[in-house]
């Protein structure tokens, strides 16, 4: 099952992401066993582990862009 993550009261965004997809691949590992048993909860808790994974570098790829066109605005640069 998947564990939520738990973060310091005020995390920069590089320790979030690190916190939030380590969640993610300890819930991956923890079924891999089950998976290569073929059960199916095991690779359902996969699959859901993977989803997860993919929303966090999803979500943290879209922060990370609008700070660097923060900054980019903020310097006077263009981006591309």
């Amino acid at each position: 099952m998947a564990r939520y993550p738990v973060l310091p009261r005020f995390p920069s965004t590089a320790e979030a992401f690190q916190i939030i997809c380590g969640e993610c691949l300890h819930q991956l590992i923890a079924n891999r066993a089950g998976v290569r048993a073929h059960i199916a909860e095991a690779l359902h808790q996969a699959r859901v582990a993977l989803r997860h994974l993919d929303a966090a570098v999803k979500l943290f790829r879209k922060i990370q862009s609008e700070k660097a066109t923060k900054v980019a605005g903020e310097h006077g640069l263009a981006m591309n």
